[in-house]
Formats: C-alpha cells, structure tokens, sequence
C-alpha cells in the first residue's frame, strides 16, 4: 500500500543563503556565466548563492586574513578592482573572477645565528 506523502518544499538548507525578504535580485557574472543573486550579499555569499562551493581560500570570512582575494569589473568597463570578497557588497553587472589560493612561503630563521643589526660579529660581549 502506497501511502500518499505530501512533498513538503524546504525553505531554506545548511549551505542556502537566504536573501532577505523585498531584497532586489541582480545579474552579476561568476567565471564568466551570469547568476541572478540579491543585491545586499557579499561577493563570497553571492558565489555560494549561485552554487558554488569554497573548498580552500575563504579564511577567516571577517576580512582579517585576506585570504578571498577577489578581480572584479563591470560590463562595459575595462579597469579591474580588487577587493576581499566576504566584504565587498555585490553590484549590478559585476564581473568576478577568484585569485586561486596559494600560501605565502614562510621564511625561515635560526634565531642562533642571528646577529642583531648593528653589532659586528666577534663583538658581542665588549662594552
């Protein structure tokens, strides 16, 4: 027997921003195809609007780290912008492209063998 279940359609998921209610939608172009996303995102939250998903590169989300990177211009505009994209607010016709995800290379120090600026080696200990 077959029972009749009623779809019930979710209103909202884990990863599914949720614009606010009367928020205008906007066409803004994401690697190069174009989304409709609510005009009151960010450009981080607007990319995971339109379904894409952050795996690395999204740091700390507040625009401490500066690890979301982001190139934007608008259509008919040749200069490109930067900005963080988890505090850049989404604009009509904006053109986003992410900087891949490299980590800066560490240098690395021997505290032992410094010699601090200024003093000449073999004259540490004289007054």
């Amino acid at each position: 027997m077959a029972k009749d279940k009623k779809l019930i359609k979710p209103l909202a998921t884990g990863d599914k921003t949720i614009p606010p209610e009367g928020a205008k939608m906007i066409p803004i172009y994401i690697m190069g195809r174009e989304y409709v996303v609510p005009e009151t995102l960010t450009i981080m939250k607007a990319t995971e609007y339109a379904g894409y998903q952050y795996m690395r590169g999204c740091g700390c989300r507040g625009g401490i780290c500066g690890a979301c990177g982001t190139f934007y211009r608008f259509l008919g505009d040749y200069k490109l912008k930067s900005g963080l994209a988890c505090q850049t607010v989404v604009q009509p016709n904006m053109v986003i492209a992410q900087l891949p995800f490299f980590p800066s290379n560490r240098p690395s120090y021997n505290l032992e063998k410094l010699v601090p600026a200024g003093i000449k080696q073999g004259m540490e200990n004289s007054p």
